[in-house]
């Protein structure tokens, strides 16, 4: 999406931001729809309102814009919506969306913006959805909208099989990246650079649409900080942190003083967060010393989720898209559940050890199932039913 709202956040957007649309006599487009009026309670009005968004939906995403003039497509004044209650009006539109849709837009912003000469305008932001196509079921409306140059319109049924197909080769793009990255960090060109012999557990967050064809995040420092937080659940302080080819790294340094636990944001937006177990040199005597401590990885896992999905929301990177957890140099460890070492069942017996992707299609996607769904599946390689770590499906910090 290329216009010059994209030039902010839409929290950001004010009233000089829509007179420089009427100024620059920005016209109507696949991304841009002006609106003089919001919709109503009348069946006709509600529809559309729902066409517009599905049409913005299932193409490239694109503004809604109530309170503005236009002629012939043309913006030409910025007459606001009168006294309304916008949050009143928010609710209602959403309610639309929620009972008029399906599958349901995930990520649809509301901006009220006070003008002036008295009055609200209202921007609404449709990102591009990953997990459509989206129908109208509206009464007796159950069509498929997109949106043309010349404005929105219905879809034909190969259009729906290329959007279907289109979605499916990006999850692969998803999917291929991970098995690449993980394939470099076996190989040993880990962007940890430790002098021990060390494990690796790796979470990465590979968002759908950063995968398609000519994304690329941008990522300015904020004067001698970098553009996101430091991931505080690293073992190790010291933050260090660089650009290179394949994006913005973070890392700690270790009693080495070598680059170890790390996080990677890529200039897809996709994120790898890399910790290293042991955390120090083990006695070699320890016949322990190769454990995998199952709650201790979980609860890394945990903080490193609710990481990811607040830097992404931060860099504005449109959802969903799937998390995956990789275990890397621990072939032959043994499986521990938490603070007794000797309740251990079963020895790691692959290296890769690659657990099936979690697909979170939302903003606010819910950490505890996102965790679940990773968790487990290392829980039943140790001989365990599951994680004893949760309790009605919200996790419980153990005891390490």
């Amino acid at each position: 999406m290329t216009t010059i709202l994209d030039q902010k956040r839409i929290n950001e957007l004010s009233e000089v931001d829509l007179l420089a649309l009427v100024e620059g006599r920005v016209s109507e487009s696949r991304y841009i729809d002006y609106k003089s009026a919001l919709p109503g309670p009348q069946e006709r009005e509600r529809l559309d309102f729902l066409r517009d968004v599905s049409s913005f939906a299932n193409t490239l995403g694109g503004y809604l814009i109530y309170g503005m003039t236009e002629e012939g497509g043309t913006a030409t004044g910025l007459s606001g919506l009168g006294t309304i209650n916008p949050d009143k009006e928010i609710l209602r539109m959403e309610e639309i969306l929620r009972t008029g849709m399906r599958p349901r837009i995930h990520g649809v912003a509301f901006r009220p913006i006070a003008l002036s000469s008295g009055g609200l305008a209202l921007v609404v932001k449709i990102p591009r959805s990953w997990n459509g196509p989206h129908q109208v079921v509206y009464n007796t409306d159950y069509r498929f909208s997109a949106r043309g140059q010349n404005g929105k319109y219905f879809m034909e049924v190969d259009e729906l099989r290329t959007h279907l197909t289109g979605v499916e080769t990006m999850l692969e793009k998803c999917r291929n990246h991970r098995l690449e990255r993980v394939a470099k960090i076996a190989a040993g060109e880990s962007m940890a650079k430790p002098i021990r012999k060390v494990g690796h557990v790796v979470i990465h967050y590979l968002p759908i649409a950063g995968f398609a064809d000519g994304f690329r995040l941008s990522l300015e420092t904020k004067g001698h900080q970098p553009p996101v937080p430091y991931p505080m659940q690293f073992q190790w302080g010291g933050f260090s942190n660089k650009f290179c080819f394949d994006g913005l790294h973070i890392y700690t340094r270790g009693s080495s003083n070598q680059p170890e636990d790390y996080c990677l944001v890529g200039w897809s937006g996709a994120i790898e967060v890399v910790h290293l177990y042991p955390w120090r040199e083990p006695d070699p005597r320890d016949p322990w010393a190769e454990c995998l401590i199952a709650s201790t990885v979980e609860t890394d896992v945990k903080a490193t989720i609710e990481y990811i999905l607040s830097v992404s929301a931060d860099l504005q990177v449109d959802p969903p898209g799937i998390f995956a957890l990789s275990l890397i140099g621990m072939n032959g460890w043994k499986f521990s559940a938490g603070r007794r070492f000797e309740e251990h069942r079963q020895i790691v017996d692959r290296d890769p050890f690659l657990v099936s992707e979690v697909f979170a299609d939302f903003d606010g996607a819910d950490v505890n199932a996102i965790l679940k769904g990773l968790v487990d599946p290392l829980w039943n390689s140790g001989g365990w039913q599951e994680s004893p770590n949760f309790k009605e499906g919200v996790w419980a910090a153990p005891r390490l």
